[in-house]
């Protein structure tokens, strides 16, 4: 009798879990998704700067914003998979920042961590890197 308790018990404490850890599931892949389409619009942005389309990049960093809000929102449970878009976020920004030979924006300005803002400063080098060696090119 006490085993068929215990029984009970236990399928009803696993049922209860697996339902919980199935709303998880499906919030992580809805950050997960919603991250890389980030990432890839923060890509776009920069292979137009680099390809001197600085309207179309410009159209893709006027939504960014707003885009990472509602991402910090819905991933506030998975901070570790804000990281990378956090970090593309500061990369873009930045660079477009120094293209356009204006201030450099702060991790408070772009409401970053620090971490992600030191990530996409450091990435933005090789982007910086990247810049020169067209200008060079071209003479």
């Amino acid at each position: 009798m006490k085993g068929t308790k215990i029984t009970k018990v236990l399928g009803k404490v696993v049922g209860e879990l697996a339902a919980k850890l199935d709303v998880k599931e499906k919030n992580q892949d809805k950050v997960l998704s919603l991250s890389r389409e980030f990432i890839r619009d923060c890509a776009k942005a920069i292979r137009h700067l680099h390809t001197e389309n600085p309207t179309e990049a410009k159209e893709l960093m006027s939504g960014m914003k707003k885009k990472l809000v509602e991402l910090k929102k819905v991933g506030e449970n998975f901070p570790h998979i804000l990281d990378t878009p956090m970090q593309e976020y500061a990369e873009i920004m930045i660079f477009s920042a120094i293209v356009d030979k204006k201030e450099i924006p702060t991790p408070e300005d772009l409401d970053i961590t620090v971490s992600s803002y030191l990530g996409g400063f450091l990435d933005c080098s090789g982007e910086v890197r990247r810049a020169l060696q067209l200008a060079l090119k071209e003479g």
